[in-house]
């Protein structure tokens, strides 16, 4: 069966469209995600997101993606993003069960995460909202980013890698890898995800 879905939002638009087979016992679903919005921030806002970005010109979001999907899983395949000037390709699978467990691999071309980050308070250089982590705590999984370019704060890296393990609410990094200031840097650590907060333990080198 055909399934064709299009939602019209004040500030965006989204598209699904694909078919539902069934694959033994279970409905398999296999089809295509498009989402557009003029502002990415006014546009998560809209889904009920409660979300005041330190940039407020992001620019638009555009994102289209292969979408496989069954009571088991959620598969994403050449998922391409972008908002204003950064762009980024992914693919993606959620498998579900007691514990979730994920696999995914990002690549960007260039990535400014500042932007990104809650705004923070007046007169102050960073927010004093703790950033939001415990997602972390409810799945497990391996994920691998990879950027020609990505900003953070102070640091302007060239051709980063990092894989990230989770588990058990705890993130690792061994050999995290970037050119900085026309030099080699890894980092290797981990970060426990606790309800309290956040205690992380990296080295530079």
């Amino acid at each position: 069966d055909h399934v064709s879905i299009a939602a019209k939002f004040d500030r965006g638009t989204l598209e699904l469209g694909g078919a539902v087979r069934q694959l033994g016992t279970q409905p398999t679903f296999d089809g295509n995600l498009t989402i557009d919005a003029p502002d990415f921030p006014s546009f998560m806002r809209e889904l009920g997101f409660s979300y005041e970005p330190r940039r407020k010109d992001l620019g638009a979001l555009s994102l289209v993606t292969q979408l496989n999907a069954s009571p088991a899983h959620v598969g994403l395949t050449n998922l391409g993003a972008s908002v204003g000037d950064d762009s980024a390709n992914a693919d993606a699978d959620l498998v579900f069960g007691a514990r979730p467990s994920l696999k995914a691999e990002i690549k960007g071309a260039k990535l400014s995460l500042d932007g990104y980050l809650a705004a923070p308070e007046k007169n102050a250089l960073w927010s004093a909202e703790r950033l939001k982590l415990d997602i972390f705590r409810k799945f497990d999984g391996d994920i691998k980013i990879g950027a020609e370019r990505l900003k953070i704060g102070p640091w302007d890296l060239h051709m980063a890698n990092a894989d990230f393990a989770v588990k058990d609410a705890v993130v690792s990094t061994h050999g995290a890898r970037a050119q900085l200031y026309g030099g080699a840097a890894s980092v290797t650590g981990q970060a426990h995800i606790e309800e309290s907060g956040l205690a992380a333990s990296f080295d530079m080198n």
